[in-house]
């Protein structure tokens, strides 16, 4: 069984013309389809709405894995659609520079982020004890009765400091338990 698959990927931001020729050996490395990318005035050729955009079917796993490390390298954001193979699920991801590492969801072969029933009743169900312990506090120390110690210590410490509204807080909870809407990517930009 083969692991290749299909995989599009935007890629935005400004690149800096120092940094031109090692950003196409990157593209060159996952982008086999027939032709090698020579000239920087070539990219042009890619540009789709403003992104660079490069689709393949001859991917690993449909992951562009060269071009997604050195978009990160070179602080170009970048969002990328793969589709199930074998052995993987279909996936988005995105990356924007000041993030960690990129958010990767699983999604259908459409490009549309799924989520597991599973996971809302368990996002749903921390949701709903944080919302019985707002109501408790008045002054009492905050205790959640979540799996996610992180969120409960984070939560306890900001409630008990009065940095924070309590329902602001449930907000930010809540942008993290349910995905929020990928983010848009900049124009890419060749710059001097």
């Amino acid at each position: 069984m083969s692991d290749l698959g299909y995989g599009k990927i935007r890629i935005g931001g400004q690149l800096s013309r120092n940094f031109a020729i090692p950003f196409l050996t990157a593209i060159n490395a996952d982008y086999d389809e027939g032709e090698q990318i020579t000239k920087i005035d070539d990219l042009i050729n890619y540009i789709s709405d403003d992104c660079l955009e490069f689709s393949s079917r001859q991917l690993n796993a449909g992951i562009f894995m060269c071009l997604e490390s050195a978009c990160q390298k070179y602080r170009l954001s970048y969002k990328r659609e793969s589709e199930s193979t074998d052995s993987n699920e279909a996936e988005v991801s995105y990356w924007i520079p000041g993030m960690l590492e990129p958010t990767t969801r699983c999604a259908n072969n459409a490009g549309e982020v799924l989520i597991a029933l599973s996971d809302i009743r368990t996002n749903m169900k921390n949701v709903r004890a944080f919302i019985k312990e707002i109501k408790n506090v008045k002054g009492a120390p905050l205790k959640i009765n979540s799996t996610d110690e992180y969120h409960s210590v984070w939560a306890k410490d900001i409630l008990d400091h009065n940095k924070i509204d309590p329902l602001r807080l449930l907000s930010i909870c809540l942008d993290e338990y349910f995905p929020a809407e990928d983010p848009e990517l900049p124009a890419f930009v060749l710059i001097p």
